[in-house]
């Protein structure tokens, strides 16, 4: 700020000290966002998690699935499990009819919920493996007692096929008679990521079969 004084050619200058603080403005917090949320070029993505083998038989009146899931133990995950986190994925195999017409849904008639668990020991270098199994119905009744299986090993090959290989698992039909044109869905969720760095989407895979006597 100038000042000037009374006095003829007489210029008295004063300095305000003040500092103003910009604060950042939206349109650059956005820029900043999207430069840490950015997605990586394609040699450099991540391959995302896939269910493979995929395939279903009939014994007598239930089915029985397999599967497995690929690119699920990333980098990442491993580092989670040898950090001592417990690691959990989840899956559900669903057993559906279509209905009279295409637009709608299709029905349910049975589902199973698996859940695969791994938490690793640091002091003995051992899995502590967990797998529960719920074999469900479209009538609450018939639904099964949830079961569980645990093992122990050394083995990072065998803690792999645990977490990500499932073989036959059951699929109950209630009505036997009236299975045409079924399909099978299997559906996997490993967990949470941020978009944008705030909003949460569940990282998964899906794939369907159709199931034919």
């Amino acid at each position: 700020m100038v000042q000037r004084s009374g006095q003829p050619g007489g210029v008295r200058r004063s300095v305000n000290t003040a500092c103003s603080r910009r604060t950042p403005s939206l349109p650059l917090i956005l820029l900043v966002l999207l430069g840490v949320a950015w997605p990586l070029p394609a040699g450099a993505a991540r391959p995302k998690p896939r269910i493979d083998e995929l395939h279903a038989r009939w014994d007598q009146d239930r089915a029985l699935v397999s599967f497995q899931l690929s690119n699920a133990l990333t980098a990442e995950t491993l580092e989670r499990i040898h950090s001592g986190i417990p690691v959990t994925f989840r899956y559900r195999v669903d057993l559906l009819a279509p209905r009279g017409f295409r637009m709608i849904p299709p029905k349910r008639l049975a589902r199973t919920l698996v859940q695969t668990s791994v938490e690793y020991d640091a002091l003995t270098r051992r899995y502590a493996l967990l797998r529960t199994l719920e074999v469900k119905s479209r009538r609450k009744r018939d639904d099964a007692d949830p079961t569980e299986q645990r093992r122990s090993t050394g083995s990072h090959e065998e803690m792999r096929v645990w977490m990500t290989e499932l073989t036959d698992i059951v699929l109950l039909d209630p009505k036997p008679q009236q299975s045409r044109e079924l399909r099978i869905r299997v559906e996997s969720a490993l967990g949470r990521r941020y978009q944008f760095l705030i909003f949460p989407t569940t990282v998964g895979a899906a794939a369907e079969l159709m199931l034919e006597r």
